[in-house]
Protein backbone atom coordinates (compact mmCIF):
# COMPACT_ATOMS: atom_id res chain seq x y z
CA UNK A 1 0.00 0.00 0.00
CA UNK A 2 1.22 3.52 -0.84
CA UNK A 3 -0.12 7.05 -0.46
CA UNK A 4 -1.79 6.80 -3.90
CA UNK A 5 -2.67 3.09 -4.12
CA UNK A 6 -4.38 0.62 -1.82
CA UNK A 7 -2.72 -2.72 -1.19
CA UNK A 8 -3.65 -5.84 -3.14
CA UNK A 9 -2.61 -9.43 -3.73
CA UNK A 10 -2.48 -11.34 -7.00
CA UNK A 11 -2.03 -14.87 -8.27
CA UNK A 12 -1.17 -16.00 -11.79
CA UNK A 13 -1.38 -19.57 -13.11
CA UNK A 14 -0.90 -20.92 -16.60
CA UNK A 15 0.99 -23.14 -18.97
CA UNK A 16 3.29 -22.93 -21.99
CA UNK A 17 3.62 -25.54 -24.75
CA UNK A 18 5.88 -25.39 -27.76
CA UNK A 19 8.23 -27.13 -30.15
CA UNK A 20 11.59 -26.25 -31.65
CA UNK A 21 13.82 -27.58 -34.40
CA UNK A 22 17.62 -27.78 -34.72
CA UNK A 23 18.16 -26.03 -38.05
CA UNK A 24 21.94 -26.38 -37.89
CA UNK A 25 24.24 -27.79 -35.20
CA UNK A 26 24.57 -24.21 -33.89
CA UNK A 27 21.02 -22.88 -34.40
CA UNK A 28 17.71 -23.91 -32.79
CA UNK A 29 14.41 -22.11 -33.46
CA UNK A 30 10.86 -22.74 -32.29
CA UNK A 31 7.32 -21.59 -31.51
CA UNK A 32 5.48 -21.66 -28.19
CA UNK A 33 2.00 -20.69 -27.03
CA UNK A 34 1.01 -19.84 -23.49
CA UNK A 35 -2.14 -19.19 -21.49
CA UNK A 36 -2.22 -17.32 -18.17
CA UNK A 37 -5.13 -16.72 -15.82
CA UNK A 38 -4.75 -13.93 -13.26
CA UNK A 39 -6.70 -13.07 -10.13
CA UNK A 40 -6.23 -9.88 -8.10
CA UNK A 41 -8.12 -8.93 -4.96
CA UNK A 42 -8.02 -5.73 -2.95
CA UNK A 43 -9.28 -7.12 0.36
CA UNK A 44 -5.76 -6.96 1.83
CA UNK A 45 -6.15 -3.23 2.51
CA UNK A 46 -8.17 -1.84 5.41
CA UNK A 47 -8.96 1.20 3.23
CA UNK A 48 -10.66 -0.90 0.55
CA UNK A 49 -14.24 -2.10 0.72
CA UNK A 50 -14.56 -5.88 0.57
CA UNK A 51 -15.40 -7.76 -2.61
CA UNK A 52 -13.21 -5.82 -5.06
CA UNK A 53 -11.34 -7.80 -7.68
CA UNK A 54 -9.74 -7.87 -11.11
CA UNK A 55 -9.65 -11.13 -13.09
CA UNK A 56 -8.19 -11.74 -16.51
CA UNK A 57 -6.73 -14.15 -19.02
CA UNK A 58 -3.92 -13.78 -21.51
CA UNK A 59 -3.10 -15.83 -24.60
CA UNK A 60 0.33 -15.23 -26.09
CA UNK A 61 2.58 -16.57 -28.82
CA UNK A 62 6.37 -16.76 -28.71
CA UNK A 63 8.92 -17.04 -31.50
CA UNK A 64 12.37 -17.91 -30.17
CA UNK A 65 15.84 -18.95 -31.30
CA UNK A 66 19.14 -19.97 -29.69
CA UNK A 67 22.50 -19.72 -31.43
CA UNK A 68 25.69 -21.41 -30.20
CA UNK A 69 28.78 -19.85 -31.86
CA UNK A 70 30.88 -22.14 -29.60
CA UNK A 71 30.14 -24.93 -27.12
CA UNK A 72 30.38 -22.41 -24.25
CA UNK A 73 28.82 -19.24 -25.70
CA UNK A 74 25.10 -18.84 -26.53
CA UNK A 75 22.74 -16.12 -27.74
CA UNK A 76 18.95 -16.16 -27.22
CA UNK A 77 16.17 -14.15 -28.83
CA UNK A 78 12.45 -14.23 -27.99
CA UNK A 79 9.59 -12.23 -29.58
CA UNK A 80 6.24 -12.17 -27.76
CA UNK A 81 2.78 -10.98 -28.79
CA UNK A 82 -0.54 -11.58 -27.07
CA UNK A 83 -3.83 -10.28 -25.79
CA UNK A 84 -6.59 -11.03 -23.34
CA UNK A 85 -9.85 -10.09 -21.63
CA UNK A 86 -10.32 -8.71 -18.12
CA UNK A 87 -13.24 -8.24 -15.73
CA UNK A 88 -13.25 -5.69 -12.90
CA UNK A 89 -15.46 -5.43 -9.81
CA UNK A 90 -15.45 -2.23 -7.72
CA UNK A 91 -17.34 -1.92 -4.43
CA UNK A 92 -18.43 1.67 -3.73
CA UNK A 93 -19.29 2.49 -0.11
CA UNK A 94 -20.12 6.10 0.85
CA UNK A 95 -21.43 6.51 4.44
CA UNK A 96 -24.19 9.02 5.00
CA UNK A 97 -23.67 11.94 7.35
CA UNK A 98 -27.42 11.89 8.08
CA UNK A 99 -28.86 8.37 7.49
CA UNK A 100 -32.33 9.51 8.51
CA UNK A 101 -32.65 11.80 5.48
CA UNK A 102 -29.96 10.58 3.09
CA UNK A 103 -29.22 6.86 2.71
CA UNK A 104 -25.67 5.57 2.44
CA UNK A 105 -24.33 4.43 -0.93
CA UNK A 106 -23.42 0.74 -1.25
CA UNK A 107 -23.10 -0.35 -4.88
CA UNK A 108 -21.08 -2.62 -7.16
CA UNK A 109 -19.58 -1.35 -10.43
CA UNK A 110 -18.40 -3.93 -12.96
CA UNK A 111 -16.51 -3.56 -16.21
CA UNK A 112 -14.83 -5.53 -18.99
CA UNK A 113 -11.88 -4.51 -21.11
CA UNK A 114 -9.20 -5.90 -23.39
CA UNK A 115 -5.43 -5.82 -22.96
CA UNK A 116 -2.45 -6.61 -25.17
CA UNK A 117 1.28 -7.11 -24.92
CA UNK A 118 4.20 -7.20 -27.34
CA UNK A 119 7.88 -7.44 -26.60
CA UNK A 120 11.31 -8.81 -27.29
CA UNK A 121 14.06 -10.32 -25.15
CA UNK A 122 17.73 -10.69 -26.13
CA UNK A 123 20.20 -12.59 -23.95
CA UNK A 124 23.64 -14.13 -23.97
CA UNK A 125 25.82 -16.21 -21.68
CA UNK A 126 29.18 -17.97 -21.48
CA UNK A 127 29.55 -21.27 -19.62
CA UNK A 128 32.63 -21.67 -17.40
CA UNK A 129 33.06 -25.32 -16.36
CA UNK A 130 34.85 -26.32 -13.16
CA UNK A 131 34.51 -30.08 -13.17
CA UNK A 132 30.90 -30.98 -12.32
CA UNK A 133 30.18 -27.32 -11.50
CA UNK A 134 29.30 -24.85 -14.31
CA UNK A 135 29.08 -21.08 -13.79
CA UNK A 136 27.43 -19.06 -16.57
CA UNK A 137 27.61 -15.25 -16.47
CA UNK A 138 24.61 -13.78 -18.34
CA UNK A 139 23.36 -10.48 -19.75
CA UNK A 140 19.77 -9.89 -20.87
CA UNK A 141 17.73 -7.04 -22.38
CA UNK A 142 13.91 -6.89 -22.27
CA UNK A 143 11.44 -4.51 -23.91
CA UNK A 144 7.66 -4.91 -23.48
CA UNK A 145 4.71 -2.75 -24.47
CA UNK A 146 1.49 -3.26 -22.50
CA UNK A 147 -1.80 -1.61 -23.49
CA UNK A 148 -5.22 -1.51 -21.82
CA UNK A 149 -8.46 -0.51 -23.59
CA UNK A 150 -10.89 2.14 -22.34
CA UNK A 151 -14.10 0.91 -20.72
CA UNK A 152 -17.23 1.99 -18.83
CA UNK A 153 -18.54 0.48 -15.61
CA UNK A 154 -22.09 -0.78 -15.17
CA UNK A 155 -24.33 -1.49 -12.19
CA UNK A 156 -23.35 1.35 -9.85
CA UNK A 157 -25.83 3.91 -11.25
CA UNK A 158 -24.47 7.42 -10.70
CA UNK A 159 -21.23 6.04 -9.26
CA UNK A 160 -20.19 4.28 -12.49
CA UNK A 161 -16.81 5.39 -13.82
CA UNK A 162 -15.37 5.49 -17.31
CA UNK A 163 -11.67 4.69 -17.59
CA UNK A 164 -9.50 5.93 -20.44
CA UNK A 165 -7.09 3.70 -22.33
CA UNK A 166 -3.52 3.48 -21.08
CA UNK A 167 -0.21 1.95 -22.03
CA UNK A 168 3.25 1.51 -20.59
CA UNK A 169 6.64 0.62 -22.06
CA UNK A 170 8.94 -1.49 -19.91
CA UNK A 171 12.70 -1.51 -20.55
CA UNK A 172 14.89 -3.75 -18.38
CA UNK A 173 18.43 -5.05 -18.36
CA UNK A 174 19.66 -8.01 -16.31
CA UNK A 175 23.21 -8.90 -15.27
CA UNK A 176 24.11 -11.92 -13.19
CA UNK A 177 25.04 -15.56 -13.29
CA UNK A 178 23.52 -19.04 -13.32
CA UNK A 179 25.18 -21.95 -11.51
CA UNK A 180 24.64 -25.66 -12.12
CA UNK A 181 26.07 -28.79 -10.53
CA UNK A 182 25.82 -32.33 -11.93
CA UNK A 183 25.08 -35.23 -9.57
CA UNK A 184 25.09 -38.80 -10.89
CA UNK A 185 22.26 -40.95 -9.48
CA UNK A 186 20.83 -44.39 -10.18
CA UNK A 187 17.78 -42.83 -11.89
CA UNK A 188 19.71 -40.36 -14.04
CA UNK A 189 21.80 -37.16 -13.82
CA UNK A 190 20.46 -34.59 -11.36
CA UNK A 191 21.15 -30.87 -11.88
CA UNK A 192 20.70 -28.50 -8.93
CA UNK A 193 20.72 -24.90 -10.19
CA UNK A 194 20.85 -21.42 -8.66
CA UNK A 195 20.73 -17.94 -10.19
CA UNK A 196 21.31 -14.37 -9.11
CA UNK A 197 20.32 -11.55 -11.48
CA UNK A 198 20.47 -7.80 -10.92
CA UNK A 199 17.68 -5.97 -12.78
CA UNK A 200 17.72 -2.29 -13.76
CA UNK A 201 14.56 -0.51 -14.92
CA UNK A 202 14.94 2.37 -17.36
CA UNK A 203 11.24 3.32 -17.07
CA UNK A 204 10.24 2.77 -13.42
CA UNK A 205 7.22 5.09 -13.47
CA UNK A 206 3.83 3.40 -13.88
CA UNK A 207 1.30 4.86 -16.30
CA UNK A 208 -1.42 7.28 -15.21
CA UNK A 209 -5.10 6.64 -16.01
CA UNK A 210 -7.75 9.24 -16.86
CA UNK A 211 -11.10 8.69 -15.12
CA UNK A 212 -14.51 10.42 -15.19
CA UNK A 213 -18.02 9.66 -13.96
CA UNK A 214 -20.03 7.96 -16.71
CA UNK A 215 -23.10 10.17 -16.11
CA UNK A 216 -21.09 13.35 -16.66
CA UNK A 217 -22.63 14.73 -19.88
CA UNK A 218 -20.65 17.97 -19.94
CA UNK A 219 -18.49 18.52 -23.00
CA UNK A 220 -15.47 19.18 -20.79
CA UNK A 221 -16.11 16.25 -18.40
CA UNK A 222 -16.08 18.38 -15.25
CA UNK A 223 -15.85 15.24 -13.09
CA UNK A 224 -12.68 13.97 -14.77
CA UNK A 225 -9.52 13.30 -12.75
CA UNK A 226 -6.23 11.44 -13.05
CA UNK A 227 -5.23 8.30 -11.15
CA UNK A 228 -1.45 8.57 -10.74
CA UNK A 229 0.76 5.51 -10.95
CA UNK A 230 3.26 4.66 -8.22
CA UNK A 231 6.91 4.65 -9.31
CA UNK A 232 8.71 1.38 -8.67
CA UNK A 233 12.36 0.71 -7.82
CA UNK A 234 14.92 1.25 -10.55
CA UNK A 235 16.96 -1.67 -9.25
CA UNK A 236 16.01 -5.04 -7.77
CA UNK A 237 17.27 -8.63 -7.61
CA UNK A 238 15.87 -11.85 -9.06
CA UNK A 239 16.99 -14.92 -7.08
CA UNK A 240 16.11 -18.48 -7.98
CA UNK A 241 16.82 -22.14 -7.29
CA UNK A 242 15.79 -25.22 -9.20
CA UNK A 243 16.33 -28.84 -9.97
CA UNK A 244 16.64 -30.62 -13.32
CA UNK A 245 16.48 -34.36 -13.97
CA UNK A 246 17.48 -36.24 -17.12
CA UNK A 247 14.76 -38.90 -17.29
CA UNK A 248 16.14 -40.60 -20.41
CA UNK A 249 18.09 -39.81 -23.54
CA UNK A 250 15.06 -37.99 -24.94
CA UNK A 251 13.21 -36.68 -21.86
CA UNK A 252 14.02 -34.29 -19.01
CA UNK A 253 12.08 -32.51 -16.27
CA UNK A 254 12.62 -29.40 -14.16
CA UNK A 255 11.19 -27.41 -11.24
CA UNK A 256 12.13 -23.80 -10.42
CA UNK A 257 11.39 -21.30 -7.66
CA UNK A 258 12.11 -17.58 -8.09
CA UNK A 259 11.74 -14.58 -5.81
CA UNK A 260 12.18 -10.85 -6.41
CA UNK A 261 13.88 -8.78 -3.71
CA UNK A 262 14.25 -5.01 -3.44
CA UNK A 263 11.20 -4.02 -5.52
CA UNK A 264 9.45 -1.28 -3.55
CA UNK A 265 5.99 -2.01 -2.11
CA UNK A 266 6.04 -5.48 -3.75
CA UNK A 267 6.52 -9.08 -2.65
CA UNK A 268 6.74 -11.55 -5.52
CA UNK A 269 7.53 -15.26 -5.91
CA UNK A 270 6.89 -17.83 -8.64
CA UNK A 271 6.99 -21.60 -9.13
CA UNK A 272 7.40 -23.31 -12.51
CA UNK A 273 7.69 -26.92 -13.59
CA UNK A 274 7.93 -28.63 -16.96
CA UNK A 275 8.93 -31.56 -19.13
CA UNK A 276 10.98 -31.46 -22.34
CA UNK A 277 10.84 -34.23 -24.95
CA UNK A 278 13.27 -34.67 -27.86
CA UNK A 279 12.15 -36.37 -31.08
Amino acid sequence: MTASENGYSFNNAGFVAGADYRITPQLIAGLAFGYTQSSTNFDTSTLSASGQSLNGNLLQGNLYATYFPTDAFYLNGIAVIGGGDNDSRRHIVIPSADPASTPSVDRIGTGSFGSRIAGVTLAGGYALPFGAFVLTPIARFLYQHTGVDAFNENGAQGANLQFGSSSVNTVLTFLGADAQYTISTSFGPLYPVARFHWAHQYSPGNTTVSVAYSNDTSSTLLSSFILPGTPTSRNYFDLGVGLGLQLSGTASAFVNYDSILGLSHTTYSSFTAGIRLNF
